[in-house]
């Protein structure tokens, strides 16, 4: 059984993020939604949009046709200066959400604040009275990631793709296993925490 989503021929889950503010945690994120509904179930970069189209009609499409939109907020997300412009990539992706009556999500990073209104543009107000989700860092991500997935299947009705067996690795962890722990990663978490995560998810399952 399909989603309504990809039987609109869009994506049923759409990532909206911010490059300079969440892109490693992002990856994170995508490589666990990915592992448990498919590629073809979400959206994820504008890179996507093809030469010479209309972006603001091509996310539009795309939003229109997910069922749930989620807004990806780490500290740097609401000081960046392009939010108050209204060409900006991610204003657009989020007003379009709200605009258009879709399930929008503030995913919160890093141990970020969700923002308030008066941070927020007038077209993106409605954005702060949705309540949120809080993706806390290592050792807690793992079980907040959980939680998201486990609300998209049950609640928001996304079907889990053809699964194959996860191993997860929580940090400081050893990962039990019938052959020799061949690689061991050193990294301080204050220092590059997220990225070192997204290392070991796609070694762990690739």
């Amino acid at each position: 059984m399909s989603s309504q989503a990809s039987t609109q021929g869009g994506k049923s889950i759409f990532i909206s993020y911010r490059r300079e503010d969440s892109q490693d945690v992002t990856g994170r994120i995508y490589d666990r939604l990915h592992q448990k509904f498919g590629h073809a179930e979400i959206f994820k970069d504008v890179d996507s949009i093809p030469i010479g189209e209309d972006f603001r009609g091509f996310l539009e499409q795309n939003v229109v046709g997910c069922r749930v939109l989620l807004v990806i907020i780490g500290s740097r997300w609401i000081d960046n200066p392009r939010l108050q412009q209204e060409g900006d990539f991610v204003r657009v992706e989020v007003e379009y959400g709200l605009s258009l009556g879709i399930t929008v999500v503030p995913v919160l990073v890093g141990n970020t604040s969700m923002p308030s209104s008066d941070q927020l543009p007038d077209t993106l107000k409605d954005l702060a009275f949705r309540n949120a989700i809080p993706l806390r860092p290592d050792p807690d991500f793992y079980g907040d990631i959980g939680k998201l997935i486990n609300w998209l299947t049950d609640k928001a009705g996304i079907q889990p793709a053809e699964e194959k067996p996860a191993v997860i690795k929580a940090p400081n962890q050893v990962i039990q296993s019938k052959s020799p722990l061949k690689i061991f990663i050193s990294y301080r978490r204050a220092d590059c925490g997220p990225s070192a995560g997204h290392l070991a998810e796609k070694l762990i399952n690739h």
